[in-house]
């Protein structure tokens, strides 16, 4: 719950202030998929880590959760934001993952309830299934990517997730600044 507190609060302030639509830009995106993939690759490559999730505290959680609440700049990535957090405070990589997916709970509850005021403002019953379904098959498809994420853990590191974030986000400035 204190790694939840700093993303709810800037993504309240965000919201309120309508600063969250000014970030969206391909330009902003372009530039957080490179800083945010070199950031991945810097804190992974430091060392192994030596911390493990039962090694968790308030203080790692309130820094995570500060790592996350960055994570809301278009193209940062949640879980890559609280990975780098993670493994910056050194934690080996499993654990960095696992403690992202966990954190990821709360973080998503509290989105859907912020957003869920916009959709009851302008409730469509039909939009309202499409979403139902889109979510289901989402669900479903983030749990297969995460169990495939964790086995891969244990024989890769971040570096391909960082390579891919590198070329995006070059295509997007490319594609933002011609």
């Amino acid at each position: 719950m204190i790694a939840t507190i700093p993303v709810v609060l800037v993504g309240l302030l965000l919201k309120l202030s309508g600063a969250m639509e000014m970030m969206r830009s391909v330009a902003v995106i372009g530039w957080t998929m490179i800083i945010f993939g070199l950031l991945l690759y810097w804190s992974d490559q430091r060392g192994e880590g030596v911390k493990r999730t039962k090694d968790w505290t308030a203080r790692d959680a309130l820094v995570i959760g500060l790592w996350q609440a960055v994570a809301l700049i278009p193209g940062t990535s949640r879980s890559g934001a609280t990975i780098t957090g993670a493994r910056a405070l050194g934690y080996i990589r499993e654990d960095a993952a696992r403690i992202s997916m966990l954190m990821s709970i709360p973080t998503i509850i509290a989105s859907a309830t912020l957003l869920a005021g916009d959709v009851v403002s302008g409730f469509d019953g039909q939009a309202a299934m499409q979403a139902g379904i889109a979510a289901a098959f989402a669900f479903v498809a983030a749990l297969a990517a995460l169990t495939l994420m964790m086995r891969l853990l244990k024989a890769v590191s971040f570096t391909p997730y960082v390579i891919y974030r590198l070329i995006f986000g070059t295509v997007l400035l490319i594609f933002a600044y011609s």
